[in-house]
């Protein structure tokens, strides 16, 4: 399977991934690719997204996690934002007609617009956004769905060597902060935090604050004391 990447900044210096989320590309980085422009950028568009949306799919955040997992001594540094590791309820009743029927809202105009919203995509994105979303089969919206609903953590995250920094938005979802508060007590590399005033979407919603916060736990392993996730 070929996939669709797009490199930035100093192609000598260290390697920085971005793996964007479900349902948008790796456009939802650009802010933090003209911020890291000492890095070497790697921005892949994810199968079924972006440039690739002819191929298979899976979600970023949990490919982050599975990676740990299976080359636990690859990564040096790696962020873990907004991943969901808890079960859905009820996600054994989700089924191909409840994704068709997603699948019409997110092509509607307005729908598309209201929901990008609570995703922090911008005017200057939403017509991409949107024209990815009408591309996405109702097939490929399932497995999406799906595959996110039913991850789970694998065993082996604990082995992971791994600098870990563990994000949720303070206005996410329940079951995303306590995912968030699972994978940081699954790990002893782990250090996680609340990021304020923010739902899903961190990197789109606050980017200036995102890229300092990336940067300061980077460069000198510093996050605010208050940010701690209970």
């Amino acid at each position: 399977m070929s996939i669709h990447v797009k490199e930035y900044g100093d192609k000598s210096a260290s390697l920085m991934v971005f793996i964007h989320g479900g349902g948008v590309s790796g456009w939802m980085w650009e802010k933090q690719i003209s911020h890291f422009q000492s890095f070497h950028c790697v921005v892949p568009d994810l199968p079924s997204h972006g440039e690739n949306s002819d191929s298979i799919v899976s979600i970023g955040s949990q490919i982050l996690i599975q990676i740990l997992c299976v080359r636990p001594h690859l990564i040096d540094f790696a962020m873990i934002n907004s991943a969901l590791v808890k079960q859905t309820p009820f996600v054994g009743l989700f089924d191909k007609p409840c994704s068709a029927f997603s699948s019409f809202f997110i092509k509607n105009r307005t729908f598309s617009k209201m929901q990008g919203k609570t995703l922090y995509i911008s005017e200057s994105h939403f017509e991409t956004y949107y024209k990815e979303s009408c591309r996405m089969s109702a097939d490929t919206l399932y497995r999406i769905l799906k595959e996110n609903m039913s991850f789970k953590r694998p065993a082996r995250f604990s082995e992971a060597s791994a600098d870990i920094l563990v994000t949720a938005g303070e206005k996410e979802r329940g079951i995303l902060k306590t995912s968030a508060r699972e994978i940081g007590n699954k790990n002893a590399n782990c250090r996680s935090v609340m990021i304020p005033g923010t739902g899903h979407g961190a990197p789109l919603a606050q980017p200036e604050l995102f890229n300092e916060m990336v940067e300061k736990w980077f460069f000198r392993g510093d996050i605010p004391k208050e940010w701690g996730i209970k």
